[in-house]
């Protein structure tokens, strides 16, 4: 993935101001892959985007365009949009399939019946996360429920400071509550 940064930070530790943006240049997004093989799914990042024009608000209005290819027949094209506390998520895919199929096809390959069909799940689907490892040390996960009045979306970042110590952030709000900020900082060790 390659981006472009036009980024202004102004005012204090305490409360930082920022204005620019962040531009998709190119870039594909890989994800988990289907069980039982070693391939990777992917989808290609047509528009990317996150613009931080309201410094009142100082939060980043985020849009996201990515396309996939789902063997053997369908094209998923998926679209991530808004502010972090609001993001709208749309799902569509030719041939046409609804939310639940789509993000069935997303997560195992098949349409939702076809899964039932195999005795592989039994519940409703509800809500979408995605991760990225940026660099080795940073990885950045989003995830989102789908039901607007009790969504909740949650942004969460872990940083190895070293190889030992992580540190975690993270903010998740609901469409009824306040945003929620917690950091952690933790020692990991392996035991050989």
């Amino acid at each position: 993935m390659h981006l472009s940064c036009d980024l202004f930070v102004s005012g204090t530790t305490r409360e930082p101001k920022f204005r620019g943006n962040f531009e998709l240049i190119d870039g594909t997004f890989d994800y988990f892959a289907k069980a039982g093989r070693n391939e990777e799914r992917q989808f290609l990042l047509t528009e990317g985007r996150m613009v931080f024009a309201d410094s009142y608000r100082n939060e980043p209005h985020l849009l996201i365009r990515g396309e996939g290819e789902i063997p053997p027949e369908y094209l998923v094209s998926l679209k991530i949009e808004g502010y972090l506390d609001n993001l709208a998520i749309a799902l569509t895919s030719v041939p046409s399939r609804s939310r639940e199929d789509i993000l069935s096809l997303i997560a195992f390959g098949v349409t939702r019946d076809e899964l039932e069909l195999t005795g592989g799940f039994g519940g409703s689907l509800g809500s979408l996360s995605v991760g990225r490892e940026v660099t080795d040390r940073l990885t950045i996960e989003v995830k989102s429920d789908f039901a607007p009045q009790v969504a909740e979306r949650t942004v969460q970042a872990n940083y190895y400071l070293t190889d030992n110590i992580l540190l975690k952030g993270f903010r998740s709000r609901t469409a009824t509550t306040a945003p929620h900020y917690q950091f952690n900082l933790s020692l990991r060790f392996r035991v050989r």
